[in-house]
């Protein structure tokens, strides 16, 4: 199989195979366990986002010298798809977090997670692609600022912020059912209308 094809079949094919398989099972386990669905998104997405980092840069990291070309252009063309789906579930995190955090009432965390998800989202395109960089630095000094370390460590920790706010929200966040009143709004809440936790 050409680089090519498996470029197309990681990056775009299976990006959008997995997506919806993802949102069935948090739609699945999100109303029943949420803390433990959120959790678990925040771990996958943090590691899909990690490998993905480290498989685009592995040339950076000096260990390009002692592997093979075809095994560096493999793992190189994981890194995008490790990515992409990490920021797709992110997302799909990020909403039910939200969601659920206004249910909750829980304003601090629901004001956390809305910018945690405004500074990952600019962050995210500053981490990823030189393009914003080459609009304002022009692409000579746009391609040195991308490959510097430093640059890389802060955009890749701001880029995975929503990450990890959203697991700090699944550990520490407080459930509907522990705020003062929430039976009350339980029970007057419609019986036809599907409600989460």
């Amino acid at each position: 199989m050409s680089l090519q094809v498996q470029n197309f079949l990681f990056a775009y094919l299976l990006p959008n195979f997995l997506l919806p398989l993802v949102i069935a099972v948090v739609a699945i386990l999100g109303v029943a366990r949420w803390r433990g669905t959120l959790l678990a998104l925040a771990i996958a997405e943090l590691l899909l986002l990690i490998l993905g980092i480290a498989a685009l840069r592995i040339l950076i990291l000096g260990v390009g010298r002692f592997l093979s070309i075809p095994f560096i252009e493999f793992v190189t063309g994981l890194g995008a798809p490790f990515i992409n789906i990490s920021i797709a579930i992110t997302w799909i995190g990020a909403l039910l977090a939200l969601t659920l955090s206004a249910r909750a009432h829980s304003w601090g965390w629901f004001v956390a997670l809305l910018l945690a998800s405004i500074i990952s989202l600019l962050a995210t395109e500053f981490a990823f692609s030189p393009y914003g960089l080459i609009i304002l630095y022009g692409s000579s000094r746009a391609g040195e600022i991308f490959a510097e370390t430093p640059y890389i460590i802060i955009t890749n920790s701001l880029a995975a912020l929503t990450m990890l706010v959203q697991l700090l929200y699944a550990i520490f966040g407080r459930r509907e059912s522990e705020q003062p009143g929430a039976a009350l709004a339980a029970i007057s809440a419609s019986a036809n209308e599907a409600t989460l936790p």
